[in-house]
């Protein structure tokens, strides 16, 4: 499912936010989440609905398995405004999440260029 997405882009964005909660949809296509909040990825299909981020689906995969305590993720089809964590990611959203966590990133500290596929990189920088 999750390479399946990879390859919607935006005009695949555009059919299936079709489907999506039009509120959630409202959220989702903020320039802001259009960008993976942990990579460069242009394609935002789920999110993280503690940490308040919509992530791509190679990076949705890490979060998976830090487990639901540390990111509770889900699929942007999935997510309701009716769900008990919509408020908080309305409050939040990519940048300014990704403005808190890395206001202190050590310059030296490398993080997932675009269409890394190197695990390893992306794993510690989502841990980090």
């Amino acid at each position: 499912l999750s390479s399946a997405l990879v390859w919607l882009g935006d005009i695949g964005k555009e059919m299936a936010s079709e489907e999506v909660d039009p509120e959630v949809k409202k959220l989702w296509l903020r320039p802001e989440n259009q960008r993976c909040a942990d990579c460069p990825e242009k394609s935002t299909e789920f999110v993280s609905k503690n940490l308040g981020i919509f992530i791509c689906s190679k990076c949705y995969e890490m979060h998976e398995n830090l487990g639901r305590n540390i990111s509770a993720v889900e699929s942007v089809h999935k997510f309701k405004s009716n769900d008990p964590f919509f408020e908080h990611v309305k409050s939040r959203g990519n940048a300014r999440v990704r403005d808190v966590y890395e206001c202190n990133r050590p310059a030296w500290y490398i993080t997932p260029a675009e269409n890394t596929h190197i695990p390893a990189i992306r794993e510690n920088w989502i841990k980090a």
